[in-house]
């Protein structure tokens, strides 16, 4: 698919017809304004389209109206990923062969700013995560606006609760 460069975030919901039957995507696909993509899940973590590299990273963060989260991020094939919020470890992930990691905290996150920190074979990065409870989008399924380090959108989902999805933007590992 291209699109023409656009100065928001824009969610795209995706199907093919084959066969006579139309065929819905997983979720939608969000593309921020820099190009880079991610498929938002409903009760999921988010799956970015772009890969960072070589190294650990982290691509984006789920959370609901509880605190519940989704942290997803890249790191080498195979690793164990240890991920701190606040610093108190909330979880281990094992990345798989595309290198991609998804892990569901233990507890939810309290209103505020938090500290993520995903470590991986001696490669850590840090990010800032900003819980609060989203207002309904108004005048369409999805709001955007930027954060520090990247985009929050929050989201209508099938079943009709939102979701909020921050995706991290590059410069990338270390960032």
């Amino acid at each position: 698919m291209i699109v023409p460069a656009a100065g928001d975030v824009r969610l795209f919901g995706l199907s093919a017809a084959t066969s006579g039957r139309t065929v819905q995507a997983e979720g939608y696909l969000a593309v921020a304004p820099n190009g880079e993509a991610a498929q938002l899940r409903s009760g999921s973590g988010a799956r970015a389209i772009i890969t960072r590299g070589a190294g650990v990273a982290l691509l984006a963060a789920d959370f609901d109206r509880k605190g519940g989260t989704v942290i997803s991020g890249e790191a080498p094939a195979g690793a164990s990923v240890s991920i701190t919020v606040d610093d108190q470890r909330r979880g281990l992930a094992k990345t798989g062969a595309d290198g991609r990691f998804l892990l569901a905290l233990n507890e939810p996150l309290k209103v505020g700013a938090h500290s993520i920190l995903a470590e991986a074979g001696g490669g850590r990065v840090k990010k800032t995560l900003d819980v609060s409870a989203a207002a309904r989008p108004s005048g369409g399924p999805f709001q955007a606006q930027t954060v520090d380090g990247g985009w929050r959108i929050d989201w209508l989902t099938p079943g009709g609760g939102v979701q909020s999805t921050v995706l991290y933007q590059s410069p990338g590992p270390g960032a």
